[in-house]
């Protein structure tokens, strides 16, 4: 959204100056043109406009849910739509939120939408609320949209603080034991295999193996870290792009843990999005039947993940160790006392 000052003239002849809020001059034109007015002359604020100013920043969704509440309710209780939003400049918490309100009551003065107006900050308002306001206007039921956004918010928050308290002890088993294994490849195993070697002890086949795994990582430790960010980074780059997305959509849902608890947030998603429309009663109490099963899901899968990481991870340990006692067994096996 850009800031003009502008020179107009009306039916009467008479010029008119002021200050207008358009994507561009195109745009401010025929906005004057809607009000009678002509455009002589127009001149771009240089750094008014506050979608630069808000450029690559976010308002947490903290302070998106009270806002989009108090604004259905107010809309609901009958107040004009330029009043609520005053409402709310004097309420929100965020300093970026609160001007952002500001431009967009100012844009609704000069005749355009809600939804149109929230276009100009698409790092404000992502494209599913945009769509789901652009419909809310449309069908007449803009504060049932909003306070549903709301709750969708909300529901969305929830669920990102339960898979966050779920994944601790996961996560702490991974740090854990990723961390011994490291020591002991990277020192332990080092000093072993060379003490070994001055006693001129024959190794197994697994005590090979481990030790030259050692010595590769220690030699390539670069590009064996390196690896795992390099992969995030290919999928990321992948999955930006439309077949890429698709093809990650369909193995991330084939996942054994992950895919289940994917697809049951995709469908509580899409039965929340869906109540503000004639069906809201039985989407609505679709959505509480996979909202259910999605908090299922989630603890059941992180459930089983510790486990599985403990053997995992375990048992590499339990390979390491075993390949330092088996040269060591056959040592003292091998001493007369």
């Amino acid at each position: 959204m850009k800031t003009f000052h502008y020179l107009a003239v009306d039916e009467d002849g008479e010029l008119i100056r002021g200050k207008g809020y358009a994507q561009d001059v195109a745009y401010l034109e025929k906005s004057l043109r809607n009000f009678g007015l002509t455009l002589v002359q127009d001149r771009e604020s240089v750094g008014s406009s506050l979608s630069k100013y808000t450029a690559g920043k976010k308002v947490h969704p903290k302070h998106l849910i009270p806002f989009y509440s108090r604004f259905g309710q107010s809309l609901e209780v009958g107040l004009p739509i330029t009043s609520t939003l005053d409402e709310n400049i004097q309420t929100v918490q965020s300093p970026m939120l609160r001007n952002v309100i500001q431009e967009l009551k100012e844009t609704l003065e000069e005749g355009r939408t809600l939804y149109s107006a929230m276009q100009s900050y698409p790092q404000i308002f992502s494209n599913l609320e945009i769509s789901l306001i652009s419909m809310g206007e449309e069908s007449g039921v803009l504060p049932e949209t909003l306070r549903e956004l709301a709750k969708f918010l909300e529901w969305r928050e929830d669920l990102k603080s339960t898979i966050r308290r779920a994944s601790i002890y996961p996560l702490f088993v991974i740090v854990a034991l990723g961390g011994v294994i490291a020591l002991w490849v990277g020192y332990i195993l080092p000093q072993m295999a060379s003490l070994m070697n001055e006693m001129g002890v024959e190794l197994p086949a697994l005590s090979r193996a481990v030790f030259s795994a050692s010595d590769i990582v220690q030699e390539y430790w670069l590009p064996v870290f390196g690896t795992v960010p390099a992969i995030f980074l290919t999928l990321f780059v992948v999955k930006n792009t439309r077949k890429g997305a698709i093809w990650f959509d369909r193995w991330f849902l084939s996942l054994p843990l992950a895919g289940p608890v994917a697809a049951e947030i995709a469908y509580t998603r899409l039965c929340r999005n869906l109540t503000t429309g004639s069906l809201e009663e039985a989407f609505g109490r679709l959505g509480k039947f996979y909202d259910e099963g999605v908090d299922r899901t989630i603890k059941g899968a992180i459930a089983a993940m510790g486990p599985i990481l403990t053997v995992v991870l375990g048992g590499i340990f339990g390979v390491i160790i075993l390949s330092i006692l088996l040269p060591l067994y056959d040592v003292i096996g091998t001493t007369q006392f």
